[in-house]
């Protein structure tokens, strides 16, 4: 995937595909969306189904281009089945879906190279390098987007304020100070996976994995309720169940003596208990309930 910094070349480039409109909307929306996107490493809500309109509305002179491309693949159509001519049909096809629709373009990129090989009139030679021109710019762009399509969201940890009210577990059991409590630093890595739909056809996702930067000297696992049940699945402040493995949240609090300690809590002790809100699935790193 390109640097943010050179998606938004292409996409500045790519401006001369569009007018009016739709160049306002790539201009204006579509090209500090993505490249924030790219930035996070995933989509900015409510950015991918706005940016995948708007690459679409290419200029009516663009899609006139797709209509040049038409009558030379109803050219092609014509010729004998099975003949040179004929076999380029869906090659000028491709090219005309590319020009009308803005997006096709590794299909135009294939039938790039293969017009380019053959015997063509002057004006199918112009069209060509039109079409290789457009692909050039918008390949780019629709692989970013492509990219981001195929990877999960990583989760947003909004700080809402601390409740008033916390459990005895914090402050009488544990000794800690929630006057120190704060989410422990945290860096977002994506590994790529293969997945497989119930109709057995398999893809790539990319999925975001939290590493979570324990400070020194973390004290791990002193809750009462830590490690028991089922594989450890217990919330540190309520003892209750987690059965959904994307709904810890992980906390630091410092007892009197200023040492951090770690708790997992559910979404719902996050939310009710520390005031802290949590938006998409939270996957984390081998071992970072351990501090590994």
């Amino acid at each position: 995937m390109l640097t943010p910094a050179a998606l938004a070349a292409h996409l500045t480039a790519a401006l001369v595909w569009f007018t009016g409109k739709s160049r306002a909307a790539v201009e204006g929306f579509v090209i500090p969306a993505l490249v924030q996107s790219a930035t996070d490493g995933c989509w900015q809500p409510g950015a991918s189904r706005k940016v995948h309109a708007a690459l679409t509305k290419v200029s009516t002179a663009t899609v006139k281009l797709g209509k040049l491309a038409e009558g030379f693949y109803d050219a092609a159509r014509k010729e004998e089945y099975d003949t040179p001519e004929y076999k380029l049909a869906d090659s000028w096809f491709a090219i005309e879906m590319a020009f009308r629709y803005g997006n096709n373009v590794g299909a135009c990129q294939k039938a790039v190279e293969i017009l380019a090989a053959t015997k063509l009139t002057a004006e199918q030679k112009a069209l060509v390098a039109q079409a290789r021109a457009f692909a050039a710019d918008l390949a780019p762009i629709w692989a970013a987007v492509s990219r981001l399509d195929a990877t999960r969201p990583k989760p947003v940890f909004t700080a809402l304020g601390l409740s008033p009210t916390v459990t005895k577990t914090l402050t009488e059991q544990l000794k800690l100070n929630v006057a120190t409590l704060r989410m422990p630093e945290y860096v977002v890595e994506y590994v790529e996976e293969e997945v497989t739909d119930k109709h057995g056809r398999t893809s790539t996702q990319i999925k975001p994995i939290i590493v979570i930067k324990w400070p020194e000297g973390t004290r791990h696992g002193r809750s009462p309720h830590a490690f028991r049940g089922p594989n450890g699945n217990l919330c540190h402040a309520c003892g209750h169940a987690i059965k959904n493995a994307f709904n810890w949240v992980p906390f630091l609090m410092d007892d009197a003596a200023g040492v951090p300690h770690s708790m997992w809590v559910g979404r719902d002790c996050a939310r009710n208990v520390f005031n802290v809100d949590v938006k998409g699935d939270a996957e984390y790193a081998t071992g970072s309930r351990e501090g590994k």
